[in-house]
């Protein structure tokens, strides 16, 4: 994958390539793909899919939350869904993916 050459223009020491692989799987009839360049070593495709699935649903409930409560209430539920999401990531040993 190439980096954007804006990037290594400002002094970075990003290379000019990337290695990722693509993850293929099934959501309910419906074929999702997505990439990583995290090593098959130590994150299974299987994984990599739950986790990616599970980190999506979140982001939806946050952009319910944007949709119908006021920024205060938001911002409250965001981060209490996050610190939930990250102490549930490190009692299976994992970080959280999430953003």
């Amino acid at each position: 994958m190439k980096v954007f050459l804006q990037a290594r223009k400002k002094g970075s020491n990003l290379p000019e390539y990337w290695d990722v692989r693509a993850i293929n799987y099934d959501v309910q009839g419906k074929a999702k793909t997505v990439l990583t360049s995290l090593p098959i070593s130590d994150y299974p495709a299987d994984k990599i899919a739950l986790l990616y699935h599970q980190c999506w649903e979140i982001e939806l409930g946050f952009r319910d939350i944007k949709s119908t409560k006021k920024c205060g209430e938001m911002l409250l539920a965001y981060n209490i869904v996050r610190r939930e999401a990250s102490h549930a990531a490190a009692s299976h040993g994992q970080r959280a993916m999430c953003v």
